[in-house]
């Protein structure tokens, strides 16, 4: 019995531990961002335009991060740290540039080429990341992690039906950048984290990025608002459980991982949103697919154990 409480404790600290780890957020962050898609298509429904939707997506992310900021500071403290000397605008600034333009470009690959094309291609930023590392390196790859690592690709295509894999120019230029920009914006954040804490820096990035696009919705001379209580709950959802959220977690673990393990984990994304499909949407699931999510979670796993991975 008096070994009862010492139990209760220790599988306590266990859970926390778990939770607390890299791998484990960068997970639950994919897991999070895994229902971007459901969220973007209900939005896009209610008639917003792009740029309104991804205003709207990073303000109420940025809001819920202030609110989160403001109950952990007092007022001089929150305003001290958003304007203090140490602050690296700079990094800021390209970070949410690189995050932006990403969005933007993968949205618009998505409307040339449709959805199946341009997701397989995004999800090659690991590639990015993992090139720079190679670099750092001096181009020393273990040719089990490079393996690995194109397989991840293979088995991302093998997600996608064939009447959505149709060959795009445009699409794949796009997507191209978009895993470009993704990779800038998670190399920079990786050295940025060792200066300001994930919150301060997710404050930061949601804020600028929906500056930068209330700025493309002045162009466009169109800023959609929310017209019903179920655009609203869309729109909030949108911005915090599916950006605010899996950002703050993303950040967390990249200050303990390294940025190609950390990408190499975020590529479980499009296999939880094959899942949300099953679950709540009733879409059918073949052998390929099947095939191809072990796939991709056979080699995320060995590259995750494997001591010799790039270090970027």
């Amino acid at each position: 019995m008096m070994l009862a409480p010492f139990v209760r404790n220790l599988r306590m600290h266990t859970i926390r531990r778990t939770l607390r780890a890299p791998l484990t957020l960068i997970l639950l962050s994919g897991t999070l961002y895994g229902f971007l898609g459901c969220l973007g298509k209900e939005l896009l429904a209610e008639k917003f335009t792009l740029s309104s939707l991804l205003f709207w997506r990073f303000l109420i992310a940025g809001l819920w991060m202030a609110g989160m900021f403001w109950v952990k500071k007092t007022n001089r403290e929150f305003l001290s740290c958003l304007f203090s000397k140490s602050t690296p605008v700079k990094s800021f600034f390209i970070c949410s540039t690189a995050y932006s333009i990403s969005t933007s470009l993968y949205f618009m690959a998505t409307r040339t080429a449709g959805t199946g094309l341009p997701m397989v291609v995004f999800f090659s930023y690991p590639l990015f990341v993992a090139a720079y590392g190679f670099y750092k390196n001096s181009w020393q790859i273990e040719r089990s992690v490079l393996f690995c690592s194109l397989l991840i690709p293979l088995g991302l295509s093998l997600l996608v039906e064939k009447n959505s894999m149709a060959s795009n120019a445009i699409g794949i230029a796009l997507s191209i950048l978009s895993a470009l920009s993704y990779a800038i914006y998670i190399l920079k954040s990786k050295e940025v984290l060792k200066e300001i804490p994930p919150d301060r820096f997710t404050l930061a990035v949601c804020f600028l990025s929906a500056l930068l696009f209330l700025v493309f919705a002045g162009f466009e001379k169109e800023l959609s608002w929310p017209t019903s209580y179920k655009s609203l709950a869309l729109i909030c959802a949108f911005g915090v459980f599916a950006t605010a959220i899996p950002i703050q977690l993303l950040l967390e673990g990249l200050k303990e991982i390294s940025a190609f393990k950390a990408c190499m984990a975020s590529v479980l994304e499009p296999i939880v949103t094959l899942l949300i499909g099953i679950a709540f949407l009733g879409e059918p699931v073949g052998f390929v697919q099947m095939i191809g999510v072990a796939i991709v979670l056979a080699a995320s796993i060995f590259i995750q154990v494997e001591k010799r991975a790039p270090q970027s």
